[in-house]
Order: C-alpha cells, then sequence, then structure tokens
C-alpha cells in the first residue's frame, strides 16, 4: 500500500525547504524530483487504489477483513469505485450500518 499520507503531507510541506536545501542541483532536476515526488503522491491517492490496495485499507487500516475479502471477491471494486459507493452497498458486502458509514465518511477523509 502506498506510504501514509500523513507523509504525503509532510513532503507537500517541506517541498520548500528541499528546494532551499538542494545542495547546488540545477533547477531543471530539482523539477524533476519534485514532479517524480508528485506523481507518486498522486498515485496513492484513492482513486488510483487498486482492489488489493482497497482490501488491505479495508483489513488493517478499518479492521474489517470481512468487507475486505467480500470486495475482493466481488471484485471490481477498487478506490475509484469505494468512492462512489454508498452506506447501503458496504452493508450489502457484510458491513454493519455503522461501519458502512465510517467507511464512507474515511473514505471521503482520504479525498
Amino acid at each position: 500500500m502506498c506510504d501514509d499520507s500523513s507523509k504525503h503531507k509532510a513532503t507537500a510541506v517541506s517541498l520548500t525547504s528541499m528546494y532551499d536545501d538542494r545542495d547546488g542541483i540545477g533547477l531543471g532536476d530539482f523539477q524533476k524530483q519534485l514532479e517524480a515526488k508528485l506523481k507518486e503522491i498522486h498515485d496513492c491517492a484513492v482513486h488510483n487504489w487498486s482492489e488489493q490496495q482497497l482490501a488491505v485499507w479495508l483489513r488493517d487500516v478499518m479492521k474489517l477483513g470481512d468487507v475486505a475479502d467480500a470486495a475482493l471477491a466481488e471484485g471490481e471494486i477498487d478506490g475509484a469505485a469505494a468512492l462512489e459507493m454508498i452506506r447501503d452497498d458496504w452493508i450489502e458486502l457484510g458491513a454493519s450500518g455503522v461501519k458502512a458509514a465510517k467507511i464512507v465518511s474515511q473514505l471521503k477523509k482520504l479525498v
């Protein structure tokens, strides 16, 4: 799974100091490094998660192993699909009403 989003936030905040501390790196090289880091952050965005990354998040972060297994078994539920799902969709996958609401809420916070 992608790095913790708090690490990405810290990275974004430190980009200015990264430029200040570039130790003789030319602007072009710095720009390439910056673009690579921004691509890494973008690739880790929820809407880019694979089915497996979503399952890891459900299992490890939300502690919903059964829901993770059901999502994988259903197939085609990746990050983009998960963002479109509503509470009732998660209930169909085995989450309780409260857990389903928490999944929807937490996914929205990650966007």
